[in-house]
């Protein structure tokens, strides 16, 4: 095999490779229409923020969204409830990320679960603007 196709299988090996492994080269807007087309509209997540905001916010929040609005966020420490403005749904965490594309790109880093699409880890921000933040998503249940 000459040296010119032995690369050319080389090159195209190592871009199924990534392709097949590679599941962070996927866009944030391909990840979404993954979230979307399982018509996800009620399930429960538990979400933390890593930021200088206060305790309640920063805590360990149970969000239940029903027909896409959230209708509960408890505290998981305490099991008091807490404003529904403190977390928003997963389709208002794909917002965000588009927000921070646009804004900050290169302080933006999302993790996503791999199966259904959605953000399980959103760093964003500076310290500049607001400190940053990191949002984890973790213990997403799908509920009819």
């Amino acid at each position: 095999m000459s040296i010119l196709r032995w690369r050319t299988v080389v090159k195209s090996l190592f871009f199924v490779g990534l392709t097949a492994c590679g599941d962070n080269l996927t866009s944030p807007e391909t990840r979404r229409a993954r979230w979307e087309a399982r018509s996800t509209e009620n399930y429960t997540y538990v979400s933390s923020y890593s930021c200088e905001c206060v305790t309640d916010f920063a805590a360990p929040l149970q969000v239940t969204v029903t027909n896409d609005v959230v209708t509960a966020v408890k505290n998981l420490a305490t099991g008091q409830p807490v404003p529904l403005t403190y977390r928003p749904t997963i389709d208002g965490l794909f917002d965000l990320i588009a927000t921070e594309q646009r804004s900050r790109p290169a302080n933006l880093e999302v993790s996503y679960d791999a199966a259904l699409g959605y953000p399980t880890r959103i760093k964003y921000g500076t310290p500049e603007n607001d400190g940053g933040a990191v949002i984890t998503v973790s213990s997403l249940t799908i509920t009819r």
